[in-house]
Order: structure tokens, then C-alpha cells, then sequence
């Protein structure tokens, strides 16, 4: 009847409010996938993924934390290689990683490489709009490899977590 389709479309209007006003309130959900291990040469060493790891893991810690501009989206914690695997991604191409962020139910995608040059570890993180498709950001930096554990690697996470989200360590 036009009664109950009247009533439905108020009821969904109120729906539509209310998770807007919940939604204005709530940060933005960030997924941090595993960094990518590249290594030129070959297969990247055990102890080279044992950083990139931890680095994922603390820059993951920044978003749990909920401190900032962002909140962790559950169950969000996959590896980059994995995903570009299972969605068919050749490349990087922000279509193919926005529809990963999707998939993990993430409004912001941060992922990036980690490869080992000489001394030192090059890690490259882009942050991606998962909705408008477009780079929000991107860093690269040299860690040294003296500084690729322990607070150290720790302080390296936070430094690079700020510049991709504007956060102050």
C-alpha cells in the first residue's frame, strides 16, 4: 500500500541519518597491509621479512592505538603480496588496491616495499583513498640497517606512520 511504502522510505531516511551521524563520529578505517619484501637479487633473506614484518606490525600498532586520524579495520591485517594475488593485481594500479581496501572493509589503504640496498633498507609506503581511488600520500625512507630493530625500528614506524597520515608521533 502507498501507506507502508511511505513508511518504509521514512524509515529508511532515518536509517540513512542516523549510521551518517554515527559515521561522522567514528574515524576512518585503515587497513595496513604486510610490506612487500623485494629483493632484486633473488629471494629475500629470513631476517629482511623478519623487519618488514615488525615494521608492519608497529605501523599497525600507530592505528590501533585509535589515537589519531584513523581506527584499524578488524580483521584488516593481510600481506600486499597475497592480496594483489587474489585480486589479480599485476601492478599497483589504484583501482585494483582500492578494490583490495574494499574487500577489507577499509576507507584507507597503507602498503607499500621494503628492499634491502646495501647498508641500509628502502621502504616505500603509499596511503590510498579507497573510495576516491586516488594516493592520499606516499614516503620513501632509508633505514639503516643498525636502526632496523628493536625502539629503533619502533621510532622508524612512528616517524613514517605521521608523514603518510599528518599524526604527530
Amino acid at each position: 500500500s502507498p501507506m507502508s511504502r511511505a513508511l518504509s522510505a521514512v524509515c529508511l531516511a532515518i536509517l540513512m541519518v542516523s549510521s551518517m551521524a554515527a559515521h561522522a563520529v567514528a574515524r576512518p578505517s585503515i587497513a595496513v597491509l604486510g610490506l612487500e619484501v623485494v629483493d632484486p637479487s633473488g629471494t629475500p633473506t629470513a631476517q629482511d621479512a623478519q623487519v618488514a614484518k615488525e615494521l608492519t606490525e608497529w605501523l599497525r600498532g600507530r592505528a590501533k592505538a585509535g589515537t589519531g586520524t584513523y581506527q584499524l579495520a578488524p580483521g584488516s591485517d593481510k600481506e600486499l603480496i597475497d592480496q594483489k594475488l587474489l585480486n589479480n593485481c599485476d601492478t599497483e594500479a589504484p583501482a585494483c588496491m582500492s578494490a583490495i581496501g574494499n574487500q577489507l572493509g577499509a576507507d584507507v589503504l597503507m602498503y607499500g616495499h621494503f628492499e634491502k640496498q646495501g647498508k641500509a633498507y628502502q621502504v616505500t609506503i603509499k596511503v590510498l583513498d579507497v573510495g576516491r581511488k586516488t594516493a592520499i600520500k606516499s614516503t620513501s625512507d632509508m633505514i639503516p640497517l643498525g636502526e632496523a630493530q628493536g625502539a629503533a625500528l619502533q621510532g622508524w614506524a612512528k616517524k613514517i606512520y605521521a608523514k603518510l597520515t599528518g599524526e604527530s608521533a
